[in-house]
């Protein structure tokens, strides 16, 4: 299980340190003329194998709609205990395509888990001696360590999702499971592309369009409540389409997201899901080895300084 921080009483800290994340969708938003591909973000999507008419069943022997079926894939994975998880966030900067990826674990039930990303040196200014970034995930806040700058690399500089433009669905280089999957509430068009063959099982594939508004509403009260309306702050004006493949119990194994340019995002119920259209930023979170244990150590108040966003 994951080990959880207990909340104590938080320490005053000295002037927060400006923390620069890797990715930040007010630049983003300003490339042009060099989007990623519009095929698969990072290599091997699951191959087709023959479509089928219809998706997973219900208990019940009922066929949800791909809506339903996307829509109820956070509270499926909340249920499914632990995984690995492999990122990878595809940006330009400077007119060079730019890919940020990761690897770890991640308690879904708690919503702790870890990732060590590899950012390249076109993304957050790092030197090639810099190393990973270690970033812990928590309920309503990360911690990240080896970040570069003026932080030294000891220690941990935590910043609360609320507070990060985007909620922190792609800004730190990464999007970690359960903020995949919590986006997929806010699924307004979703169609069925049949059975694709991944890692030899038979996941269902499902393409779309989420509505970040849509999914803020459906986690009011819900611990991600603050984060959300952050996420739907930051992708203000913006469409947002995914593919999503699911196994047989509407267990997430890989979802990728793109984000258009400002000034795509549908006024109505979604646009029909087409093929995937250049995006100017691509977030792809995977899943596997379900029920591998899951150590993450939470840093303690002593090794930890509050942050605050530093815009670029």
């Amino acid at each position: 299980m994951a080990e959880r921080r207990a909340a104590p009483g938080r320490r005053t800290p000295a002037p927060a340190p400006a923390v620069a994340l890797m990715v930040a969708l007010t630049v983003v938003g300003a490339v042009t003329g060099c989007s990623p591909a519009s095929g698969g973000t990072v290599p091997g999507d699951p191959a087709p194998v023959a479509a089928v008419p219809s998706g997973p069943l219900d208990p019940d022997g009922a066929s949800p709609g791909p809506v339903e079926r996307l829509s109820r894939a956070a509270d499926v994975l909340a249920a499914a205990g632990t995984s690995r998880v492999r990122t990878a966030v595809e940006t330009a900067s400077g007119g060079t395509r730019v890919v940020i990826t990761g690897e770890g674990v991640f308690d879904h039930g708690s919503g702790v888990g870890e990732l060590e990303l590899t950012v390249p040196e076109a993304a957050g200014g790092r030197a090639p001696h810099d190393g990973p970034v270690i970033t812990v995930f928590g309920p309503g806040e990360i911690y990240l360590r080896n970040r570069g700058g003026e932080v030294p690399p000891d220690t941990w500089v935590r910043v609360g999702t609320a507070g990060v433009p985007d909620g922190n669905l792609v800004t730190g280089g990464a999007t970690d499971p359960a903020t995949a999957a919590a986006l997929l509430r806010g699924v307004t068009h979703a169609e069925d592309r049949g059975r694709v063959r991944a890692d030899g099982d038979r996941l269902w594939h499902h393409r779309g369009t989420v509505d970040p508004v849509v999914a803020a509403r459906a986690v009011r009260g819900l611990p991600e409540e603050g984060q959300f309306e952050a996420v739907a702050a930051g992708l203000a004006g913006r469409e947002v389409t995914f593919e999503a493949w699911l196994d047989d119990e509407g267990l997430l194994r890989r979802i990728t997201y793109r984000f258009g340019p400002t000034g795509t995002g549908a006024d109505g119920p979604g646009r029909p899901a087409g093929p995937p259209r250049p995006a100017d930023l691509v977030s792809t979170t995977e899943l596997l080895d379900f029920g591998v244990p899951v150590e993450v150590r939470v840093p303690p108040e002593g090794e930890v300084a509050d942050g605050t966003v530093a815009a670029r």
